[in-house]
This record gives structure tokens, sequence and C-alpha cells, in this order.
């Protein structure tokens, strides 16, 4: 079982009410104070869990003050949240459902939610992103990024090959290459017989190039005749 799973399955089991405190999750599911905290404050988002007090603990002399966070559950969204999933899900799936339901999502709730290791789920984020299906809230990255969905497909995932490599382009009869030019925002479309981008890819082989810089070079070249 995932951590979210135990944590969700203490809170079942210890808090029929739903009602329980930042330390209390921790002390019955035994589990680290940073992970309890990131997964309330991501199952929030999903609106499974509310943040309802803040109640002051016994203030101790010389001491900053300290404060009990109260959160409360929804029993019947956690109880699926947690549910086991179907053998024939897969970490797309996983990863897309949140993204669906969270809506606004950073890099720290996909991973605690999913369970899904942060590479892959970097990969994931920037495939999507390359489909226009998210956005970040700023250019450059970095830490704080807020992911918005921008172009809900639909419940089934939108496609994208496992495990590509940065260069490689997803191939399927025809294929639709998307490169950037010197504006960030601007996409130009063209497309290729799968037999032509076999041969483009042999052609940057022998040019030392990757297969997206000789794509970049093929389209300023276009641009410029």
């Amino acid at each position: 079982m995932s951590k979210l799973g135990e944590l969700g399955r203490a809170i079942l089991e210890h808090y029929p009410l739903g009602f329980f405190s930042l330390d209390q999750a921790m002390q019955a599911a035994q589990l680290p104070r940073k992970f309890v905290t990131d997964a309330l404050v991501s199952l929030s988002k999903e609106g499974v869990a509310k943040k309802v007090k803040k109640l002051r603990k016994e203030h101790v002399p010389g001491q900053s003050p300290k404060f009990a966070l109260i959160y409360s559950v929804n029993r019947k969204a956690l109880a699926a949240r947690i549910a086991p999933k179907l053998k024939n899900e897969t970490v797309q799936d996983r990863m897309w459902a949140v993204i669906r339901k969270s809506k606004s999502f950073n890099l720290r709730d996909l991973i605690t939610l999913t369970g899904v290791k942060k590479g892959t789920v970097r990969w994931y984020l920037k495939a999507l992103r390359g489909l226009g299906i998210i956005h970040p809230s700023r250019l450059g990255g970095g830490s704080g990024v807020i992911w918005n969905l921008v172009n809900n497909v639909g419940v089934r995932r939108p496609y994208i090959k496992p495990n590509r490599k940065a260069d490689d382009k997803r191939i399927t009869g025809k294929a639709e290459t998307m490169a950037p030019t010197t504006k960030r925002d601007a996409r130009i479309h063209f497309w290729l017989s799968k037999a032509e981008v076999e041969l483009s890819k042999e052609k940057a082989l022998k040019q030392n190039l990757s297969v997206s810089a000789y794509f970049r070079m093929l389209l300023h070249r276009d641009g410029e005749a």
C-alpha cells in the first residue's frame, strides 16, 4: 500500500467523525510530518480534506507559540481516493485523473497523490505542456510553479508514448511535429510521413545533430525560402 493509502486508512480507522489534527494523523499513520502535511494540502485541493481550525497549543515560556491544525475529511471521498486501483490502470492514468480533478496543482501535489517518481512526473508534465493541455504559472520552471489545466480532453487520458527519450517523436503513420520558433509561445505545425521522419533522423545523425535541432533547422530554412 502507498503512503497515501496508509494515511487515508489510518484517518478512516481512528477518526470516524472525520475530524483530526495534523499531529494525530502523524501518530495514527506513523508517517513523517512533511509527508502528512503535503498529503493533506494536496487532498484539500482535491476537495477531499479541509482545514477547519487553527488552535493554539499550550504556550511554553521562552519558545515561539505553536499551533495545531484541525482538519475534516469527506470519508466517502477519502475511501474512494485510496481504494485499490484496477490492474490495467497505468501510471499515466493516475496522473491524468489527479490533473483533471485538481485543475490547478504543483509538482509536489502530483507526486504525493499518485505515488509516482519525481522524474516520471516531470516527464509527463513536459509532455502535456507540449500538447497544449497544461500551462505553467510562469515561464522558466523552478520551485513554486503552479500548473493549470487549460485543455481538458476528457476522462480518457491523452496518449503519450511511455519512456520516450527527449528527442524522440511519436510516429503513427502520420505524425504532427511541433517545432518552437524564437518566440516561446509560437508553434508551427508541419506534417511528415513516417518515411520522411525516418529519413530526417538519419540525416540528423550524419550531421551530429539532435532530431529536434534538425527539425528546427528545416523549419528556419523553409521560412527563409
